[in-house]
């Protein structure tokens, strides 16, 4: 059975790169978005509100349970057997880490990050790129943010963005941080070997790949119409570094007002820009 391990991250922040990039490797198998969570989700609803399950001894019902969730997990990832490790992307997954403890799995998550300027540059030039459809999130709005700072207020706040940082503050409140493994947008395009190292360290895997960062081909594939917002997943073929542009997009007076409502966020991860 291959090892198990989970990836989740900032929407923009080069999950579906780094998922496609590990994928070179034969010995990784890895998914787009998985649905795995899900399965496990409404397997635990069930289990807390079944009236048989509840008439019979809880520390029994609570063991066979957590035995039942481990075999889903697990034989969810058996489907390529021939690979040592199989990554499950899903951005809930650091919600649930002591889930994972409980029914006897070791959270090996591995959480990529970015500046959230150019994080929600990123949404915006996408918005802009893709006009024919309506963004979903936005139109969930009692209004429709008409302006570039209405929309990244909207994004950051709620979904995506800001749920997807709420979930990192969660790591830190629940003194997790030691046992997620971070890594930063910045860091993998600038110094890829490095953290790719840093992975396989977090990991315990000794047999490192040499990998090809300029012919990374799309083993993921996701039908991003579904979420509203098409070519969300899509990546580059080549690793290079992406220069911030998040003030000719975004504008001084809303990147600023990002910093300021992430001040938290910047503290742990981007201190240099707090100065």
């Amino acid at each position: 059975m291959a090892n198990l391990a989970f990836l989740a991250g900032l929407p923009r922040s080069g999950s579906t790169l780094l998922l496609n990039i590990l994928a070179q490797n034969p010995k990784f198998s890895v998914t787009g978005t998985s649905g795995l969570l899900e399965l496990c989700n409404a397997m635990r609803k069930q289990f807390g509100k079944s009236t048989a399950i509840n008439a019979q001894p809880a520390e029994e019902m609570n063991a066979r349970f957590s035995a039942a969730s481990k075999g889903i997990i697990e034989g969810w990832a058996s489907y390529n057997n021939e690979c040592d490790f199989y990554i499950d992307k899903n951005r809930g997954w650091p919600l649930h880490y002591e889930y994972l403890e409980k029914i006897g799995i070791e959270p090996k998550i591995i959480l990529t990050i970015r500046d959230p300027r150019a994080v929600l540059s990123s949404m915006e030039k996408l918005y802009r790129k893709n006009s024919l459809r309506l963004d979903p999130v936005l139109e969930a709005e009692n209004a429709v943010p008409t302006t570039t700072q209405g929309r990244a207020a909207a994004w950051g706040g709620g979904a995506p963005v800001g749920v997807a940082a709420n979930m990192v503050k969660g790591i830190f409140e629940r003194k997790l941080q030691d046992k997620v493994l971070f890594i930063k947008f910045e860091d993998l395009t600038t110094a890829p070997g490095e953290q790719l190292k840093k992975i396989y360290e977090y990991l315990n895997y000794d047999e490192f790949f040499e990998y090809d960062l300029k012919n990374i081909q799309q083993n993921t594939l996701e039908d991003d119409r579904l979420h509203g917002i098409p070519n969300l997943h899509d990546i580059r073929p080549v690793l290079a570094p992406v220069e911030s542009d998040w003030e000719d997009i975004l504008g001084k007076d809303t990147s600023d007002a990002i910093i300021e409502g992430a001040e938290w966020f910047y503290k742990e991860f981007y201190p240099e820009v707090l100065g």
